[in-house]
C-alpha cells in the first residue's frame, strides 16, 4: 500500500476501535478497497468470526476476488457472495451459518430485502 493508504487504514482502524464506525470516502482509484481489506484483516486478528460486506451489486464478485488475491483469508474463512434469487441467497446464508468463520458479501438492495435474516446471523463486523 502507498503511505496515504496505510495512513487511511490506520485512521479507520483507530476510529472503529474508539467510535465503533468509520466511512472510507476517498475518490475513485485511491485504494479504498486496499484500506478496507486492511481493516478487515485487523478485525479478523481481533477475533471477528462472521463478517458482512455490503457493496454495490456490480462489484460483489470483485470484492471476493480482491480479498482472495491479496490475502489468505479464504484458507480459514468461508467467503460467500449472495446471488440474485432467493434460493441462491439462502444457499449463501446457509454456508455462512454453517461455517465457524465466514464472510458474506452482499449488495444494498439485498441487505434491505433480507435485513431481518442478515441481522439474525450474528455478524460481528459490517
Amino acid at each position: 500500500m502507498y503511505d496515504y493508504q496505510e495512513f487511511g487504514a490506520r485512521f479507520a482502524i483507530d476510529r472503529i476501535d474508539n467510535q465503533g464506525f468509520c466511512i472510507i470516502a476517498d475518490d475513485v482509484g485511491l485504494g479504498k478497497t486496499n484500506q478496507a481489506i486492511s481493516v478487515l484483516l485487523d478485525r479478523i486478528n481481533k477475533g471477528a468470526k462472521k463478517i458482512l460486506i455490503i457493496c454495490k451489486k456490480s462489484i460483489k464478485t470483485q470484492w471476493k476476488e480482491e480479498i482472495e488475491k491479496f490475502t489468505d483469508i479464504g484458507l480459514t474463512y468461508n467467503i460467500q457472495v449472495t446471488g440474485d434469487t432467493a434460493k441462491k441467497r439462502q444457499k449463501a446464508y446457509n454456508e455462512i451459518n454453517n461455517s465457524q468463520c465466514g464472510i458474506l458479501i452482499t449488495n444494498y438492495q439485498t441487505f434491505l430485502n433480507d435485513e431481518s435474516v442478515l441481522y439474525s446471523m450474528g455478524f460481528e463486523f459490517v
